[in-house]
């Protein structure tokens, strides 16, 4: 029953994006904050693993679950992927 009501809820892309996003921005901060206030890594440097730890994830999330990308070439999305993702970076800093 659990399951069913888990599959018919994220059948829909819209709920596995935000999920994915949601997913990924956790990631982000979970890792920063390990980083920077547990172990005391500068904060520039925890910032810079914390993306690209939340890169990958958000990567792998979309590919295969969000968008169930299989066949396409990946390296090819990885590099229009990260520089969508660093473009974004950069207007936020």
């Amino acid at each position: 029953m659990i399951i069913e009501l888990i599959d018919r809820f994220t059948k829909h892309v819209a709920i596995r994006f935000i999920i994915s996003g949601g997913t990924s921005a956790f990631v982000d901060l979970l890792v920063l904050y390990i980083l920077n206030s547990v172990l005391g890594i500068h904060y520039l440097t925890s910032a810079v693993l914390a993306f690209i730890c939340a890169f990958g994830v958000s990567f792998t999330l979309h590919k295969f679950w969000t968008f169930k990308s299989h066949g396409e070439s990946t390296h090819k999305q990885v590099v229009m992927y990260l520089g969508t993702s660093l473009f974004g970076l950069f207007l936020n800093t």
